[in-house]
Order: structure tokens, then sequence, then C-alpha cells
């Protein structure tokens, strides 16, 4: 007992309160490292004490070599869960195709990081993968360089299993990933914060020169995933006299399509492709070059006839935080397409450009039902639904109904209180009593004062006490409720303008 209490103190003299302990933890893969708070995480794994952790692993429905293997497959290096908080922090580094075509995104044009964020839209890998990203920007930091700043959401079987927040760049040949996501929740900005915590200690250990790299190609045009016309165009830009060699595969056919395109001398590139059929299809296309690697894609095609193709911009986020969402994408020409929000419907009418657009106004908190139907004479209807919410924290929700308040001088509020009922008015007064009945606080303020007279009363109503004693000058701001009665000192009945209260605040 007495030693522990020697390294309590012991732990007390070198560690303040406040201070947080923390585990730094290097990895080969990235040659990076970073440091994981041991006080918020209870579980932290990496690929070499998975063994340690069976009883915890067993409680996921895994055991040692069964994650060690998924984590190997996905490039997870740590994966720390706080489960006070219903978060799992993930750190991964992957060899993918980005990083073999990029190596390090920071030794690139702008032009390339800005095709590299876009991947990272509707038409990308990661949206394949049931990523839908709500936002995506670059941030460029002196330590580390560039990282993408990402918002998303994470869908399987058309559910949604996970939100979060993550930091993502190309670096040393691998696409590192730190990435703090949220379980069975909304993201919040406590994610974000406690993501950042992590991810500021984040350094390279050194950064790797930048090797033969494969040829460049930046797509314009690519397969579409779903079709219902037997032609697409591929077009985009690659280097000057680069090869393209696309393979076109069906799963019910052993033959591949083949086409061939040389790069113009600006790097363009430009080909049709024809389906025989309504089929399943894998497209391989292999850019060469000599005197560089060659780069592998891979695409997948649903070619059927009478499907709607429609593809859309973003998903909207369950959890809104702007106060308009935009929702948009490309269809064919001649398309109706309604958009359907808490039972108000828009509808618009695509030409010829292919386009749709709407502006939905989300500035009031609640839940938003989203419905977009899209329809045309011999096509399948598509459908998709959504479900939606705005939430406000409180400096936000008081500044807006302050905002919104109307000052209606205090005969025109009498005379017409029924016009008034239901708006926000704001007041500025004197209190001059104050009481509970029947389960709500009754506040009465003067607004003017002619000599000893308090003239001008306004009732308030509250659940709670305002906190503010008799006397003080008070701003309020609430809704117009009606009229209150009471009976003056003479026995008469009067009538008072009444307020459900919002806010109140010292007008000293």
């Amino acid at each position: 007992m007495r030693k522990a209490v020697s390294l309590l103190l012991l732990l007390a003299m070198f560690f303040p309160a406040g201070f947080a302990l923390a585990e730094e933890y290097a990895f080969e893969d990235g040659n990076f490292s970073l440091s994981v708070p041991t006080d918020k995480y209870e579980t932290i794994l990496t690929r070499e004490n998975l063994s340690q952790h069976a009883a915890f692993l067993q409680t996921l429905g895994t055991t040692p070599e069964s994650a060690l293997e998924q984590f190997r497959e996905d490039g997870i290096l740590l994966r720390a869960y706080d489960s006070k908080e219903s978060r799992v922090l993930i750190v991964s580094a992957v060899k993918d195709v980005d990083a073999t075509q990029y190596f390090d995104i920071n030794q690139h044009t702008p032009e390339v990081r800005a095709y590299y964020r876009r991947t990272h839209g509707k038409d990308g890998p990661y949206a394949a993968a049931g990523y839908a990203y709500d936002s995506v920007e670059w941030r460029n930091f002196r330590d580390v360089g560039r990282f993408l700043m990402l918002r998303y959401s994470l869908r399987e079987d058309g559910k949604v299993v996970a939100r979060g927040f993550q930091r993502r760049t190309i670096r040393n040949g691998y696409t590192i990933t730190v990435d703090m996501r949220a379980t069975g929740r909304q993201a919040k900005g406590a994610d974000n914060t406690a993501l950042n915590k992590v991810f500021d200690t984040l350094r390279f250990a050194s950064i790797l020169a930048l090797p033969e790299l494969p040829v460049q190609l930046m797509e314009k045009k690519s397969a579409p995933a779903e079709t219902s016309e037997p032609e697409f165009e591929m077009s985009g830009r690659t280097e000057p006299g680069a090869k393209l060699y696309a393979a076109v595969t069906s799963f019910t056919a052993t033959k591949a399509d083949i086409y061939e395109v040389i790069a113009d001398k600006k790097g363009d590139y430009k080909f049709t492709v024809k389906l025989p059929r309504e089929d399943l299809y894998l497209m391989t296309l292999t850019v060469s070059r000599e005197g560089s690697l060659p780069l592998e894609l891979h695409r997948s095609i649903n070619y059927q006839i009478g499907m709607l193709p429609v593809t859309l911009d973003s998903v909207p986020p369950e959890e809104l935080t702007d106060d308009s969402l935009t929702i948009s994408g490309a269809t064919d020409p001649g398309v109706t397409v309604q958009l359907n929000v808490n039972d108000v419907n828009t509808t618009k009418r695509t030409n010829n450009n292919r386009t749709f657009s709407f502006k939905v106004d989300t500035r009031q908190e609640g839940k938003y039902l989203i419905r977009l139907t899209l329809s045309k004479k011999g096509f399948e209807t598509r459908v998709y639904t959504y479900t939606a919410e705005r939430k406000l924290d409180d400096a936000t929700r008081d500044e807006r109904l302050k905002a919104d308040a109307i000052r209606p001088a205090y005969d025109a509020l009498v005379s017409g209180i029924d016009q008034y009922d239901g708006r926000v008015v704001e007041a500025t007064g004197v209190i001059l009593s104050k009481e509970e009945k029947a389960g709500e606080w009754i506040t009465v303020i003067s607004l003017r004062q002619r000599g000893a007279d308090m003239l001008d009363r306004v009732v308030l109503s509250s659940f709670t006490d305002n906190a503010f004693p008799i006397n003080t000058r008070v701003r309020v701001y609430g809704t117009v409720a009606g009229m209150s009665s009471f009976l003056a000192e003479d026995q008469t009945e009067v009538t008072y303008p009444k307020l459900q209260l919002a806010i109140m605040e010292s007008a000293e």
C-alpha cells in the first residue's frame, strides 16, 4: 500500500492535474509516428498486440488471427476505442492505386491535387466503398505537409453505419488516413477536436525521395457505374503519346472487347466504348508510355436498357450543419425531377445539359424528410429517400431568435394582439413582480415609467425563474401568446400582452 501511495505521489509530482498521458506509436508503413492519449482510449490495438486482447476481440465477434488478417488487408496500423464517447480512432496506411501513382501528393501540381480531391466525390473509389463526403478540402500543415480535411458518413447495405472525420494524405508511397469514427450516433464537433489532438502529434521520421512513377492519368469522363445506353465516351488527359488500352469483359462472356487509343501531343485522349448486350461488365484500363511505369485501373459497369441513369453529386448528410442544402446531379435530357421536402414539392425538367439542382432551405431546426424522384417515359422511375436533421446550438438559436424579433409599439401590440400571435417580440423594461403559479413563473415588466407610475406592462411566462431581482432593467425576447388578465388594486380586471419568454438579459 505504501508503494502505491508513493507511486501516486510521484505521478502527481511529475504530471500535474490536467496533464493527459499519451503513448507514442511509430509505424514503418508510411514512416510516421503519432501519440494516442492512454487516459481516453481504454483499448488500443496494433498488429503486434492483438493476441494480448483476445477477450476484447471476442466481444467484437472476432479473433486475434482474423483481426490481424483484416488489419493487413485494410492497411490498419492502429485502432483505439473510446467507449465512453462511442468513437473509434483508426490509423491506416495503404499501398493503393493512388499511392502507387502519386507516392507523395505534396510533390505534384495543384492540378493533380485538385483531381485527387475530386476522387472523393460521387464517382470515386471511396463512394464505391460506401463513403459519402460532405466536406473535402486541402490544408497545408507546417510540420507534416498537405492533408485532406474530410467529414463523412459510411453506408453498408444502404444504411448508415458510421460517421466521422478524417485526415488523409499520400506520403512515402502510402495513402495515410487518421480517422475518428463515431458509432451509433451523429458525428459532432467534439469528435473532430479529439481527432485533432491525435493528428497534431503526427510526424514523419523522414520523407522519401520521389521514385519513378507510373504514367499520370486524370479522367474527365470515365466508365459509368450504370447506364441504359450501349455506348459511352471515355476522355481525359495523360502524358503526350501515352497508349491507353481498355479491355471490357462481361460476366456472361469470356472474350473481351479491346479499345486502343494514343494520347495527342497535349496528352488529351478520347474514345467510345460500345457494349454488345445488357450485362454486368468489368473494364481494365491500362495506360503506358515509354520511360514510365504502366498504370492499371478497374471499372465496373451495369448496362440495363430502360434504367434511367442517375448520378448524384453528393448524398444529403444525416446531420445538417448549414443554412441550405444543395441536391444536384445529372441524368438524361427530358427527365422530370421532383424534390419533396417535408411534403413540399418542387419540380424541374432537365434540358440538353442533363443536370439538375435544388437548393433547400435548412435554416430551421428539425427533421427533413427528403424524397427525390426522377421519371421519364419509357424508363423505370428512380426514387431516392433520405432523412436529415438540423440541430442548433444554444448560442446560434439565441442569435437567430434575436435577429428575427420584431419591436412593435406597445399600443400597436395591444390593439393588434391577434396579428402578432406567434411572433417573436423584443421588449425592454423593469421587473415589477414575479411569482410561481401552477408550475410556471409569471413575471411582470413595465416598458415605460411616467413619474411614479409604471406603464405599458407585459406579462412573461416561463418554466424556470429568470434569476433577475425585482427592479432590474432587462431586455426580453418572447413569443406573443395573447393577452393575460389580472386584478388591479381596485379589484377591476386589467389585461396585458403575454409573451412566452425565450431570453432575458440585463439591460443595465
